[in-house]
């Protein structure tokens, strides 16, 4: 496997406003010391760094890290800047098999399309890490393990809304389809020529599945924009959620340390305070993507109704 990107990366330097480019050819990746096994096969770390230096002489370091796992899914992305500031980060991160015939998404893109009631999904599981953290433990190794996968758990239940609410409600309807083809900044910077355009429309279908499949959904400033450009649908404000999401990543990746090295602290209220958070965020857009659902049934069953009168007329 190894890792593509897609658009540019944009870095500011405050000093001189200078912004510099960085493209996924000026990426080689290499996989980290710390990839290793967990229970659905390898967790594997990749990262790529680059040194640019702007006209005026002032220099950047800048690392990508990405964490694949399962194989063929990439689960996390981040990226450090040194000598300026992360203006615009690449729009798509995704792992590519080497071999031509694998194909990563047929599953995942099976498991989505079958979970049609996602927000009972989301319930259950929310439901059962609530049951979990009730759990008392005499080991404090033990429960404080615990309290870490419970966070985990519960942003991995938002992921899971977010990505199966969005690709079921794009597949849907053909005006979302084309709302999200439209819209999706990955494919307003793409350039067919007039012998690609039948073969393109025939795959469209497919093209947009692999599309919001790569898509990293815990990244809730581009689910944003892609909700409200495909879908119409706004997000309330998530300030403190992708502060957990944040904590997440240090959990997972860093053994519960931020990158200073102070330990993340996590207990039973603070994870009840985080799955009220998440339980919020989410019960608001289902809230605002039923109403949304509804009105269009609405109004379908007008249109065919004013169709049936005139055809009796």
């Amino acid at each position: 496997m190894t890792i593509r990107c897609s658009g540019k990366a944009k870095i500011l330097i405050p000093e001189t406003g200078e912004v510099l480019e960085v493209s996924s050819d000026d990426l080689e990746w290499e996989i980290g010391d710390d990839s290793e096994e967990r229970s659905m096969g390898a967790e594997v770390h990749y990262y790529s760094s680059v040194y640019l230096e702007s006209e005026q002489g002032n220099c950047v370091e800048a690392e990508w890290d990405v964490w694949e796992y399962p194989i063929g899914s990439i689960e996390s992305a981040e990226v450090e800047v040194k000598g300026g500031e992360l203006l615009e980060d690449f729009d798509n991160i995704w792992s590519t098999s080497l071999d031509d015939d694998y194909d990563p998404y047929e599953d995942q893109l099976d498991a989505i399309l079958s979970n049609t009631e996602f927000y009972r999904t989301f319930s259950d599981g929310i439901a059962s890490l609530r049951v979990l953290n009730s759990l008392v433990i005499d080991d404090l190794n033990a429960q404080r393990t615990l309290k870490r996968q419970i966070h985990i758990g519960t942003i991995a239940c938002l992921e899971t809304y977010l990505s199966d609410a969005f690709i079921n409600t794009v597949l849907s309807e053909t005006s979302y389809l084309r709302s999200f083809f439209a819209s999706f900044k990955d494919f307003k910077e793409q350039k067919l020529g007039m012998n690609d355009l039948l073969k393109f429309a025939d795959q469209a279908e497919d093209i947009a599945k692999k599309a919001m499949l790569e898509v990293i959904y815990h990244n809730l400033a581009k689910v944003k924009k892609m909700y409200e450009s495909t879908l119409a649908i706004s997000f309330p404000d998530f300030s403190k959620v992708q502060s957990d999401i944040g904590i997440r990543h240090d959990l997972v990746h860093r053994n519960g340390k931020t990158k200073e090295g102070k330990e993340i602290a996590i207990d039973k209220v603070k994870v009840d305070e985080v799955i009220l958070r998440i339980v919020n965020f989410v019960d608001q857009i289902d809230r605002t993507l039923k109403a949304k659902e509804q009105c269009n049934k609405t109004t379908y069953e007008k249109e065919a109704d004013f169709i049936m009168d005139i055809e009796d007329f």
